[in-house]
């Protein structure tokens, strides 16, 4: 076969352009690049002078980080050329200071804060506790954080790192100092020759402390995979999936490896001990079982093995016949098939910390799989791309049975609740507000409800835990874990305006959390504190433990007010046998009506960022980047019949000083408490915003959407079809989401975003033209050679920029009608093939 070589040194997409005038004007230019201006700074603010900085590069086609190495000058400044991919970024460090990673501001300028330097030390040993020189101990990740969200930093990319010694101790230098900071997590990969590798996770209860790593020696096991009866090889692709017995602190990654024709499979870098043996089906991975729709055999149950230090362990293992089971999800209000449901399927051949069979039903609502025999249980996971995680109110559908080898069971029914679906919600804020739609000026009450659950729109930070939340603890309980888990959150405006609580294990330690103390009455006393039993859930390999709602008092507004009931409820999750990450959710928040032109409607405030003060408006920073989350409103503006909480559609207004609800504008100001609302028509200065796309290479252009983002307020247009945009007068940053450029009869769709802000003049028409410039590419970063040939598949990032200061974010729309034309220019500048198609 004639292989075809192509250098390539541009992709450009055209719309109705000649070829010729295309090839010619177009080349890979330097304008792709941007210039970065950075400096390196203590936490003090002054400068480090010669601190190293690495930049850390992206290359599209190894799709690895490539590394170029800087310095700073005297007065701590550097610049390095970038080619402005969003992956790209810098890592600096000097002596007695810590690493520190950051990206540059869409200016192209970045500083990075180093702190002073700390050495965390440790110990790693064998299996046996035996000393262990020669490991290597990476800082692979470390981030550090203030509750406030003022001070932090983090490492990624590249990272300190140390060689243990004949003691087996090392010490990894230029972190930060723990004490420093609230929350301080990271990560430890750690590997030797002819041992396994793994990875360390560290928080905050750890760092201070000497670490022991235990390294496992790494093993092979291999064997033979036969057909019920040893009747012959099993089907080429079924796999062998090892699981290590693992934690978080020594964690290993499962391994598979895949039986060939014969039926032979290995699986190599294992650690040694005891591990779990699953048989997987053709088309799973280590985290999927897609593929294993009624596959004709099933797997045995799960072996637990253990292996030994030799490096070659066998294992033969026969597949069985098990059971096959077929069902169907439904609407339980309709009737009608769930069509968009992802079912999850617990059975003997799979064990608890590793995922379950994972099946999409089909558009009937139908599924089929092959399982095990023995205890079966099937959970619907989601449906209609919404997510079960059970909780305080309710649990994913599910059914549990039994079955036999050889069993055929087809009557498995799953029903949806109308209440345990967001499609039902989707369609309520979906509706459009009508045109006409008003707002009428007055002051509104609102009245407290206990019961409006916010756990999908409200933030309660967790500002401490383990030993700095422990700290606030004046007396604790009888705890019988001998690592208790300690977490502090905001919720309110009451005292401190936090709230603690304490996990412990009612069978010691190692058993796993199942009991939780929360300080209801807020004294920061837990041992007058009845602990709550935890429910516990597992869904895929995760493990949930809920608790109920639990009633505190609150204070709202100004603490000289009377206080009122907040319900919280907590939901801790990980990995089984792992550590656990901890949220709280809350009911509770101000509903009333508004009158309207089409009468009085419902609304709901609520306090968002959990500070216990309403009206704060979301935050923003220089070119408005997001600072600081808001409080919410929702008001039942399009007559749906009843008010969604939810973040998007047309009920949700995100508090500013301007907001914009159906086709006017009003200035909507809540009082501390937020027992009161005053809405009041916005009467500031005004101006209009249109964007145009001039005479590029003889194309125009229509923005049928747009948005703007600024102090004022954020502001989406989703009709605008080329007019101008009304909009309060200010500075804003522009997107457009949806534009068409147009060339004779040929259209292409385009995304844009302003690199620039745009300032928008009271009382004139402001235009925002994309002109008279050039239409460039760049492939990956830089300018660069590439190679394709038959048979050879090559992953590739495409720059694009149009006119002055637009970058092209979105190409199409993966229709044909929009589909972009790239061309392919061979090293003399001949057109070697034009083709057609979506943008990846």
């Amino acid at each position: 076969m004639r292989k075809l070589s192509v250098v390539v040194f541009a992709a450009a997409f055209f719309i109705g352009v000649g070829q010729a005038a295309l090839a010619a004007g177009m080349n890979l230019p330097p304008s792709s690049e941007r210039v970065i201006k950075g400096s390196v700074v203590s936490r003090n603010g002054k400068p480090i002078a010669g601190a190293a900085v690495y930049y850390l590069h992206y290359d599209a086609t190894s799709r690895k980080l490539n590394k170029t190495i800087i310095h700073a000058d005297k007065k701590g400044q550097f610049s390095q050329a970038s080619s402005g991919d969003d992956r790209d970024f810098f890592v600096a460090v000097a002596k007695g200071y810590s690493y520190a990673s950051g990206r540059p501001d869409e200016n192209g300028e970045l500083t990075m804060t180093l702190w002073p330097s700390y050495k965390l030390k440790g110990k790693v040993v064998d299996e046996n506790g035996k000393a262990l020189a020669g490991v290597n101990v990476v800082c692979g990740y470390f981030e550090a954080r203030s509750a406030d969200g003022k001070t932090g930093l983090s490492i990624q990319g590249v990272g300190p790192s140390a060689i243990s010694d004949k003691n087996g101790k090392f010490a990894i230098d230029h972190l930060a100092d723990p004490s420093s900071f609230d929350n301080v997590y990271g990560a430890l990969n750690v590997s030797k020759s002819a041992y396994a590798s793994m990875e360390c996770g560290l928080d905050m209860s750890q760092i201070g402390d000497d670490l022991t790593l235990v390294c496992r020696k790494a093993c092979e096991l291999e064997g033979k995979l036969s057909l019920p009866g040893n009747a012959g090889p099993a089907p080429e692709g079924y796999g062998v999936m090892v699981i290590p017995d693992t934690s978080r602190n020594n964690y290993h990654q499962p391994v598979i490896g895949k039986a060939n024709r014969q039926g032979v499979f290995r699986v190599s870098g294992i650690p040694v001990g005891k591990v779990s043996v699953v048989v997987s089906s053709p088309g799973a991975t280590i985290w999927s079982s897609a593929g294993n729709l009624a596959a004709e055999y099933s797997m045995p149950a799960k072996l637990n093995v253990e292996l030994k230090s030799d490096r070659k362990n066998t294992l033969d293992l026969e597949l069985c016949k098990g059971a096959l089971v077929s069902g169907v999800v439904v609407d339980k209000s309709t009737g009608k098939p769930a069509a968009k449901a992802e079912i999850y399927i617990y059975h003997g051949g799979r064990p608890q910390n590793i995922n379950p069979e994972i099946l999409s039903v089909d558009e009937e609502g139908k599924f089929s799989a092959r399982v095990a025999s023995g205890d079966v249980k099937v959970i619907v996971q989601s449906y209609q791309n919404e997510y079960y995680l059970g909780g305080p109110d309710d649990a994913p559908p599910n059914v549990a049975f039994k079955v036999a080898d050889g069993d055929v069971k087809t009557d498995v029914k799953l029903e949806i609740a109308p209440q345990a679906s967001a499609s039902s919600d989707y369609d309520s804020i979906s509706k459009p507000i009508p045109a006409d739609f008003e707002l009428k000026t007055g002051s509104y009450d609102l009245k407290w409800d206990p019961e409006v659950n916010c756990e999908d729109v409200a933030r309660m930070s967790c500002v401490k835990w383990d030993y700095l939340a422990s700290l606030l603890v004046k007396k604790a309980p009888q705890l019988v874990s001998e690592k208790p888990r300690y977490w502090v959150y905001k919720v309110d405006n009451l005292g401190n305006g936090l709230i603690g609580l304490i996990l412990d294990e009612s069978k010691g330690a190692g058993k796993g959390y199942d009991k939780v103390y929360v300080d209801t009455d807020r004294d920061w006393d837990f041992s007058d504190e009845t602990p709550m039993p935890l429910s516990i859930a597992t869904v895929q390999k995760y493990q949930y433990a809920f608790t109920d709602w639990i009633s505190i008092t609150s204070s709202q507004g100004d603490q000289a007010n009377a206080p009122l009931l907040l319900k919280l409820g907590a939901m801790w999750s990980g990995v089984k046998g792992d550590e656990l990450y901890g949220n709280l959710f809350k009911k509770g928040a101000w509903k009333g009506t508004i009158e309207t032109n089409k009468g009085a409607v419902e609304c709901v405030l609520v306090d968002a960022n959990s500070n216990g003060v309403y009206g704060d408006f979301v935050r923003r920073g220089p070119s408005s980047r997001l600072l600081g989350y808001g409080d919410k409103l929702y008001v039942n503006t399009n007559g749906a019949g009843k008010t969604v909480l939810a973040d998007y559609g047309q009920q949700f207004v995100a508090l500013n000083a301007i907001v914009k609800i159906g086709e006017k504008f009003y200035a909507i100001s809540p009082s501390e408490r937020g027992d009161k609302l005053n809405v009041e028509p916005y009467g500031g200065p005004m101006g209009s915003l249109s964007v145009r796309v001039k005479n590029l290479y003889g194309m125009s252009g229509t923005a049928s959407a747009g948005s703007v983002i600024g102090n004022q307020g954020s502001f989406e247009f989703s009709s605008i079809a080329g007019k101008p945009m009304a909009i309060p007068a200010g500075e804003y940053r522009v997107a457009v989401p949806s534009m068409v450029v147009s060339s004779g009869s040929v259209k292409l769709k385009l995304g844009c975003e302003f690199l620039a802000t745009a300032k928008v003049l009271p009382d004139k028409e402001n235009v925002l033209d994309i002109s008279g410039g050039k239409l460039t590419a760049a492939i990956g970063m830089v300018s660069k050679q590439t190679v394709w040939t038959v048979g050879k598949t090559e992953a590739f990032s495409l720059v694009v920029k149009m006119g002055e200061g637009v970058l092209v974010n979105l190409i199409g729309d993966g229709s044909v009608k929009y589909a972009p034309k790239v061309s392919f220019i061979d090293k003399n500048g001949k057109l070697v093939r034009t083709v057609t198609g979506g943008y990846t």
